[in-house]
This record gives C-alpha cells, sequence and structure tokens, in this order.
C-alpha cells in the first residue's frame, strides 16, 4: 500500500492537503519542529552556562538546584521554559521550584525582524515590575531575574548580597534625584550566554489552569460567579490606573521603566515570523486613539500584500478587502471625539482560560504570561468572548444570543463590584456602550488575525445595510480599498499558486512517508488531550511504536512484523524502529515536547486554521506559553 507524505510539526503530524486546507500561512509551522529542535540542542550543549545564571541570580549554590533535563522542557509557541528544582532549605524567600523562560528566535521572527526577542522580553519584565508597583491586588507570578541579550542582567534585590543592596540604594537615590524610579532588581553584566535574552520567575504551585476543568465545570453558576467576581476586581485594578498613551513598558539597561515602546501585540511577532512588516516603529507610540486603530488595520493591509495565500478566489478577495475599507471608513464613527484621547488602561490582551490559574471553587490564584499587555483604549478591554465557549466568529444565531446573556450577568457582576469598591461606574458604562453601538465588534475585528472580515458581515455590516451583496456592494467598497484592485486580485492568485509550490516543495524536502491511513481525530475537552486513531491495512497487521529521537514523542503504527522504517527524513535528524504485536486498530497519540501524558494542546494562536486563528474558529480553551509558568511538571504525574 502506498504511503502518505506527511511532516511533523510540534503538535502532530500533517499531510500535504491538510496543511493547504487553510488560508493561514502554514510554511513556519511546517519548519518549527526543526527548529526547535535545534534550539533546544544549542540549550542542552550550554548547561553549565544556564547553571551559572541560576546561580547568579537566586544566590544559592549549585548544589543546591537541578535544571530539568531535556524531557521536562516545555514548549510554546513563543518560548521555551526550562523547569528548576531547588532543594536549598535555608533561603526562605526562594521558590521550591522556579522556571528559566527563552524566546524562541523563530518564532518571534528575529531572523526577518532583529531585536523583537529583546523587545519581547524588555516589555514583559516592564510590565511584571509595573503591576507589582500599581496593580499589587492582581496575583502575579514573582519575577526573580532576568537578562536581556548581551551583557546586561538584573537579579530581584532580596537574593543580592549585602553589597550590592547597598550598591542599588544608592543608585535608586541618584536615579531619583534625575526624575526616575529604580526598580527592585539590581543591574548587572552576566559572563556567559550573551546571545540570548531569559527571564526567571517562581514556578507557580498555587490553583491549576482553569482551561483544565473548563468543559466539566462551565456550566456551574457558583464557579461561573467567582470567576467572573475575580475577573471584575482584576478589570477595575487595571482601570483605575490610566495612562497618557497607548504603547507598552519597557525596560532600560538601568532598570528603569518607562511608557515609550510600540504596543506589543502577538500581531506583531506573528507578522515578523511570517515575514511580514509592521512598519511600526520600536519607539512608536500614539497619544490619539484613531492613529493607533488606522495602523492596526494597515497590518491586515500589509498581510494582504505579503502573505502569498491571503487571498483565495475572487469572491474571498472582494470580501476581505470591502470588510477592510468598511471598517477603515468607521473609525470616525466607533473612535469619536468622546473616546479619542482615551482613557488608555493596560489591558491583558492576551487573557485565555490557560493564563488563568484557579483553585476549585474558579477564584482566581494567579495570572500568567505577561508578553502581550499593552496599554490600549479602555474600550478594547471587553468581556472576554471566550466565556462563551465559542470561537469570536462563531457567535451568531443562540450563540450571540447566549453571550449575550453571559456579557450581562458579568456587567452586573461589574457593577456589584464597582459598588462595593467604591469605583467609578464609568467602566461598566463603557461596556454597555460598547455593545449597544457595535464598538465592541469593531475592537475584535482589530485583534484578529484573519477573522475579521466575519466579524463585520455579522455585526457591523447589517447596523448600515438592509441588505448587501458581494456585488454589487461588495465591490464598490472593494475598489476603495486601492487602485486597480482586481488587478491586485489577480496577482495575488498567481502567488496562491506558488504558495501551493512552496508547500509542495518542503513535504518533498524533509516529509516522511506515513504508512497506514489516519482516518479519525479526537480531542478531550478537559485534558486536551489529541489522539488520532486509524487502521493500516497490510499482510500483517502489527501494533508498532516509533520512539522518534530528539523529538520526545511516541507514535503508535501499525505495519508488517520485523520492519524497521526511517519515518522521519535525514534532514530532520530522526529515524525510528517499529516493533509490536498484532492489532486490526491504532491510536496515534502524539505526546508534545516532553509532556509524557497531558496536555498537546494548541497554543493561543494555534487553536484553528492549522495553528493561526487564535481562537478564531473555536474556542480558547487552551494552552499556550503560559502553561510554561504552571502545572506541565506536575500534571506529567497525574495522568
Amino acid at each position: 500500500m502506498m504511503g502518505v507524505i506527511k511532516v511533523a510539526t510540534p503538535k502532530t503530524a500533517l499531510t500535504e492537503e491538510e496543511a493547504l486546507d487553510t488560508d493561514a500561512d502554514i510554511t513556519p509551522k511546517l519548519y518549527s519542529l526543526q527548529n526547535t529542535i535545534k534550539f533546544k540542542d544549542a540549550l542542552n550543549l550550554r548547561r553549565s552556562e544556564i547553571e551559572n545564571l541560576i546561580h547568579r541570580h537566586l544566590g544559592i549554590s549549585q548544589s543546591d538546584f537541578v535544571l530539568s533535563e531535556r524531557a521536562e522542557w516545555i514548549c510554546g509557541s513563543f518560548n521555551i521554559c526550562l523547569p528548576i528544582h531547588i532543594s536549598s532549605t535555608h533561603h526562605l524567600k526562594l521558590p521550591q521550584r522556579a522556571l528559566i523562560r527563552f524566546p524562541l528566535p523563530f518564532g518571534v521572527g528575529e531572523t526577518f525582524d532583529p531585536g523583537n526577542a529583546d523587545e519581547k522580553l524588555r516589555c514583559e519584565a516592564a510590565t511584571y515590575i509595573w503591576l507589582q508597583s500599581n496593580c499589587p491586588t492582581i496575583p502575579i507570578p514573582r519575577l526573580l531575574g532576568m537578562g536581556f541579550p548581551g551583557m546586561q542582567s538584573f537579579t530581584a534585590i532580596e537574593n543580592e548580597s549585602l553589597w550590592n543592596r547597598i550598591v542599588w540604594y544608592v543608585r535608586r537615590s541618584l536615579t531619583w534625584m534625575h526624575g526616575s524610579t529604580l526598580p527592585p532588581y539590581f543591574a548587572h553584566q552576566r559572563n556567559c550566554l550573551f546571545d540570548h535574552g531569559y527571564l526567571l520567575m517562581e514556578y507557580v504551585e498555587e490553583g491549576r489552569m482553569l482551561s483544565s476543568s473548563w468543559a466539566k465545570h462551565r456550566g456551574d453558576e457558583n464557579r461561573q460567579g467567582n470567576l467572573y467576581r475575580s475577573l471584575a476586581k482584576i478589570m477595575l485594578s487595571l482601570a483605575s490606573v490610566p495612562l497618557p498613551r497607548i504603547g507598552s513598558w519597557t525596560m532600560d539597561d538601568r532598570g528603569v521603566i518607562s511608557l515609550t515602546n510600540r504596543p506589543l501585540l502577538d500581531l506583531t511577532l506573528l507578522w515578523s515570523r511570517h515575514r511580514i512588516p509592521t512598519d511600526i516603529p520600536r519607539n512608536m507610540t500614539y497619544s490619539s486613539t484613531q492613529p493607533f486603530v488606522h495602523d492596526l488595520l494597515t497590518l491586515q493591509d500589509t498581510r494582504m500584500r505579503y502573505q502569498l495565500n491571503s487571498i483565495l478566489s475572487i469572491t474571498d478577495g472582494l470580501y476581505q478587502l470591502s470588510a477592510l475599507t468598511a471598517l477603515r471608513s468607521l473609525i470616525s464613527r466607533f473612535w469619536d471625539h468622546h473616546t479619542r484621547n482615551g482613557p488608555f488602561v493596560l489591558t491583558l490582551a492576551d487573557l485565555h482560560q490557560s493564563n488563568i490559574l484557579v483553585d476549585d471553587e474558579w477564584n482566581i490564584t494567579r495570572l500568567i504570561d505577561f508578553e502581550f499587555a499593552p496599554v490600549r483604549p479602555v474600550q478594547m478591554n471587553h468581556v472576554p468572548y471566550w466565556l462563551s465557549d465559542k470561537g469570536v466568529d462563531q457567535l451568531a444565531g443562540p450563540d450571540l444570543d447566549e453571550y449575550k446573556a453571559l456579557y450581562d450577568e458579568f456587567l452586573t457582576v461589574l457593577e456589584r463590584e464597582e459598588i462595593e469598591g467604591q469605583h467609578s461606574s464609568m467602566y461598566s458604562q463603557k461596556l454597555r456602550e460598547d455593545w449597544d453601538t457595535g464598538r465592541l465588534w469593531f475592537s475584535m475585528a482589530l485583534g484578529s488575525i484573519n477573522a475579521f472580515p466575519a466579524i463585520f458581515e455579522q455585526h457591523l455590516q447589517p447596523k448600515f445595510y438592509t441588505e448587501f451583496e458581494m456585488d454589487p456592494e461588495g465591490k464598490a467598497l472593494a475598489n476603495l480599498w486601492d487602485t486597480n484592485v482586481f488587478d491586485f486580485i489577480d496577482k495575488k492568485l498567481e502567488d496562491q499558486k506558488r504558495y501551493k509550490e512552496e508547500v509542495h516543495k518542503i513535504f518533498a524536502e524533509i516529509g516522511f512517508v506515513c504508512e497506514g491511513e489516519e482516518t479519525e481525530g479526537a480531542a478531550n475537552a478537559e485534558g486536551q488531550e489529541k489522539t488520532e486513531t486509524g487502521a493500516c491495512k497490510s499482510e500483517e497487521e502489527k501494533e508498532v511504536t516509533v520512539n522518534v529521537e530528539y523529538q520526545e514523542k511516541t507514535v503508535t503504527g501499525t505495519c508488517k512484523s520485523g520492519e524497521e522504517v526511517a519515518v522521519i527524513t535525514e534532514e530532520q535528524g530522526r529515524t525510528a524502529t517499529e516493533v509490536g504485536e498484532i492489532k486490526s486498530e491504532i491510536t496515534v497519540s502524539v505526546v508534545d515536547q516532553g509532556e509524557t501524558a497531558m496536555k498537546a494542546c494548541e497554543s493561543a494562536e494555534d487553536v484553528a486554521a492549522n495553528g493561526e486563528d487564535r481562537g478564531e474558529t473555536g474556542p480558547s480553551a487552551c494552552e499556550s506559553d503560559s502553561e510554561i509558568a504552571v502545572s506541565v511538571a506536575r500534571d506529567q504525574g497525574e495522568s
């Protein structure tokens, strides 16, 4: 029987047909496993340097901690995390476990846009520091230290020597005299690992990810009420600190934080990963909402031009371009003189069920993952759509009615918290206004990767058209996107052919032959385990286990007895030996990046469209880089 050519990715193995069955550019994902393995290899060769960094930041002997083995390392879409087990008992200020997290260069588009990893680290570190100082009631992990590409590093002052603490106090006084505030981190230069940056933080032990119990308990009114109250308190805490401009907090080499970085969103780094320019300078901030909204829409314009498979047909081109034109024309309608100048607040743009830790009753115990937490207009900090357990472009008909009911319930809780906490009622009023005017949907469209046409069609278009047909209304709008729109669409259809050729070339280059027909895929909603079941038809059907070296995955398949086959090409550097006993059906269990029993779930932007829709075509109850900061190691022993 002829085998099927597949390419292994960090989450599963794809056929060429599956890879092409999306309007997302799949090419970075096809190479991501190779790139991950290479990066893990590089880090593993430098274990002694990493251990030296940990020793310096924690102030303990290397015999007092153990850097985890490679099998325990966890990869997300943007980061790789290395757990640390701390055995020292005479340092009461240290957690029992910690994590050192490195940005994945290919994940943040470092080759295409050098400096992205440095920017991401500085923004996330600064956000942690800002939250610690300005919103102390929001529960977040402790940041123990950090280092930026180059030599500059910082250690939490409580873990420094007495002499360095004295030096820090002197520096803080001098910095204060110049009008700045020095956070409680001692700046120093490291003597190793210059080419990578990192964050060192506590390993969160308290609570479990909301995603682990979401499917089971989302209908529980008591738990839902506790979750809403916790979320409302967090949102009110953030809203109580208005800020002067739109942007992201960043940290300089002295350790001083400032709101001087461009608003760093996941879209920013995703575009770089896909070699799409953003044309927003890193030092760009906004004092007004309208230019910011305009630049977000321009990101979609740029994706249309640079992504080879951004347009699949003439109708698809008109559909997307007409929506973009309409959204741009409505900027002043939804962001008028009452909202253009703020208020601006820090927003948790990447908040979802796997970034939230809860106790058994769904009281929030910790929030994690602040790499994408820009300061934006308060109206962009809306009620999470994932409360409905639907994707943002699935909220229509009965699903929209359910979301509206949840929205109203949340606002009732928010209003109660405003009264009890003696807050202004401004926030709840703005959220009600967002629903009534439709600005909520405009904001959601701005934050989507490719769901903006559906959002416009479902929620905004009916406000302005009693009837809307692609011909003539769609054509009329699309023609205003740019001159010679149909010539542009024709060019994109040619680009689509080039894209298919490129994907075919990748499969020919790094694909492997998979003997057997995988017929069914099932995802466990609670455990986020992914399985595929299929039958292999050969003269003798066998159950085999293929141990894929470096990939730390286990695949169960069927084939002829005694055969030894290479399932991953030499370019991927992995081979496997197949052995087994007779069975007629098999289960393929892809266990991702050393997670031996649980949670091989897509990251925030990998939920739909083969990894690029960030939950826009399905619920975002998924794991992401945020899981790195919680219970992966814990869960390995539980399942």
